[in-house]
Parts: C-alpha cells; structure tokens; sequence
C-alpha cells in the first residue's frame, strides 16, 4: 500500500539582485551624443522624436542614435545595448501607449 503525502510547491521564484552603482550625472547636454531606445509600444516613436528635438534645441546635445527593439516584451539586443554603451553619452529607453 502507498501512502498519501501532501506536497507544498512554493510559488516564489529565486531572484539574483546585483548592487550596482548608478552612472555619474552630466554636467549639461551640450555637446553630448544621446541614445534612444524605442520599445515598438504604440507613439514611444513620437515621443523619442520629440524628446530628442528638444534636447538638441534647449539643451545642445549634438547627436542622437535611435534604435527600435523588435518586440516591446523583450529585453533590447545585445548589440543594441553593446553600441550604446559605447558610442552614447546617455541613453533614454522609451515606453508609450
């Protein structure tokens, strides 16, 4: 005869929590080449658009480098985050609706 056990599943999933460090302010924009990340939601492409024309007229930042993730339910590419990280003073990663 087998018994009959209960078993107890916790639904709680293991997360790995990093201590990073938050990147030194800029002092200004002037100058500065800024990323932009548009996550494929409806308008986050509107909202870039403007952002950036702004921040090239009010604050002076000299180039943009706009890029579009595939899917907004998706992390961005690795080489998407590797070319930012590289040639980009800032980076703004957009969500819209």
């Amino acid at each position: 005869m087998v018994a009959e056990t209960d078993v107890l599943l916790n639904p709680v999933g293991e997360v790995d929590v990093q201590q990073l460090k938050l990147a030194p302010r800029l002092k200004s924009l002037e100058g500065t080449v800024g990323g932009f990340i548009d996550n494929h939601k409806v308008n986050s492409d509107v909202f870039l658009a403007r952002l950036l024309e702004l921040l090239k007229e009010k604050y002076g930042m000299a180039e943009a480098i706009m890029r579009t993730k595939p899917l907004s339910s998706v992390p961005a590419p690795q080489e998407i985050i590797d070319e930012m990280a590289a040639k980009c003073d800032f980076v703004v990663h957009a969500h819209a609706d």
